[in-house]
């Protein structure tokens, strides 16, 4: 559910681009790679979907362009949730970048950024885009299994 001051379209904007980043974390610490995404904005009165096929990625980089692109597409009214799920998963082995993809160097660059999260606490670096959204999204892991998905220093408190 979204807050009250986030249901508006730039509040559903900022809070996918908090979930992506999130979820593409949660991609390179399983070292997994994304083939596609499910986006939806489940409205009041009218809700959005879109799949949207990848290359092999799980980058933020990537995963935002591509999210960015297909956002124009978007019909809901009245938003009340979003969500981001990944299909499509494999393991590095099972990958075949592209030579002209950009993936794997910005698939480096985003493990940095975890690695600076994870030291310096969550939030340290994020995509500027989700700027109001940033604390958005809390961890809602049942039995408090929060250290699954830590994202780093103050990142898995509940």
């Amino acid at each position: 559910m979204l807050a009250p001051e986030l249901r508006s379209d730039s509040g559903c904007r900022e809070v996918m681009l908090r979930l992506m980043t999130k979820a593409s974390a949660r991609l390179r610490a399983s070292e997994l790679w994304t083939g596609s995404m499910v986006l939806f904005v489940r409205g009041f009165k009218r809700s959005w979907e879109c799949r949207v096929k990848l290359p092999p990625t799980q980058d933020s980089v990537t995963l935002t362009e591509h999210f960015l692109e297909v956002w124009n597409s978007r019909d809901f009214d009245s938003p009340r949730s979003v969500g981001v799920t990944f299909h499509d998963l494999h393991t590095r082995t099972e990958v075949t970048p592209s030579l002209f993809d950009e993936t794997v160097a910005r698939s480096a660059l985003s493990h940095a950024m975890d690695g600076v999260n994870q030291k310096f606490g969550k939030n340290s670096i994020f995509l500027a885009g989700m700027e109001h959204a940033r604390n958005s999204a809390d961890e809602k892991i049942a039995f408090q299994k929060t250290w699954l998905f830590s994202e780093g220093k103050g990142g898995n408190e509940i």
